[in-house]
């Protein structure tokens, strides 16, 4: 693997965030009626393959943000790669009638994401969940995963 893989990564994750109905569901706040059109209008408006915050944000919103980051390369063989999440949505949407919205989200990503064996060698395993504060008004999870994958071309 090389880092060109990385971006490959990404857009895997991007697809599957987007067309998951139930992060639809929770981020456009209505049942989805055509999950791929919906999917790809929540591209770089709500799901960004970056660490993005709002500057001033006219209507309430959630967010899912993810990125990822190489944290060590053994024997020049592997890689160690965290895959890194943030969700959070403005404090008046925070409330559902099945609980808390950000973690709603992070419980839909981790479905998702969890045990996934597309995204390197083995499966992907979560590491941590911190809570997140990115921008006035804004409240969330931060999720941490672990995914290992070859340093180069074999």
């Amino acid at each position: 693997m090389y880092l060109e893989e990385l971006s490959k990564y990404k857009t895997k994750i991007m697809k599957r965030l987007c067309l998951s109905e139930e992060i639809q569901g929770l981020i456009l706040l209505s049942k989805p009626r055509n999950t791929e059109y919906q999917g790809r209008e929540m591209m770089y408006k709500n799901i960004f393959p970056y660490a993005f915050v709002p500057d001033t944000v006219t209507n309430a919103k959630t967010f899912i943000c993810f990125d990822l980051e190489v944290q060590r390369v053994e024997n020049r063989t592997f890689k160690d790669i965290d895959i890194l999440f943030w969700t959070f949505t403005h404090q008046s949407l925070m409330r559902t009638s099945e609980g808390v919205r950000p973690d709603l989200v992070a419980n839909e990503i981790d479905k998702i994401i969890n045990g996934n064996r597309d995204l390197g060698l083995g499966t992907v395993e979560l590491k941590k969940v911190l809570g997140v504060n990115p921008a006035k008004d804004y409240h969330g999870r931060s999720l941490i995963y672990r995914s290992v994958d070859f340093n180069r071309a074999i």
